[in-house]
């Protein structure tokens, strides 16, 4: 079962959460490649900084069971033991692995991590894997293209191509 997800707004895609379902108590294999085979990680601090990302926005989710990063694709092999979790529940463990990463960088330089969330109550209050997915795509292709200089429609800046290779198991 293949899903093929596309848009224009950078490096990566965000997630068709209609058509990409991912069930509790299973394996997938999802993998990302950059548009045309182009390079989506740049330099050691580019893998460094997907990793933080990885571990705030998967492991609410997810076990993660391997990975790979290359520098124009990368591919993800996960245990999802939920695919929905509280947004608060989300949003406290982001702030604290970034909170963690900025610590880990600037030392007792680091500034607390303080956002401030705008929701309605008629908001929703639950968020999916495949909405933390497209979050940590966008929000690491946000970060790319203001390092690499990247804006408007005129640059390299493009879609990038995003499979759901298959459920490794039915159990």
């Amino acid at each position: 079962m293949h899903f093929y997800i596309s848009t224009e707004f950078g490096l990566f895609c965000m997630p068709n959460t209609n058509g990409m379902e991912l069930y509790p108590n299973q394996s997938f294999h999802i993998y990302n490649q950059g548009n045309n085979g182009q390079q989506v990680f740049f330099s050691d601090r580019n893998y460094k900084f997907f990793l933080w990302k990885m571990r705030a926005y998967l492991l609410p989710f997810a076990d993660l069971l391997c990975y790979c990063l290359m520098p124009n694709h990368f591919h993800w092999l996960f245990y999802v033991k939920a695919p929905e979790i509280s947004k608060d529940a989300l949003w406290s463990h982001v702030d604290h692995i970034e909170w963690v990463r900025r610590k880990q960088q600037y030392g007792d330089a680091a500034q607390v991590v303080n956002r401030q969330r705008i929701g309605s109550k008629e908001e929703e209050q639950v968020i999916s894997i495949n909405q933390s997915i497209g979050i940590l795509l966008q929000s690491y292709a946000q970060a790319i293209n203001k390092e690499q200089g990247h804006t408007g429609g005129g640059s390299p800046q493009v879609q990038s191509e995003r499979w759901l290779d298959r459920r490794i198991c039915d159990d």
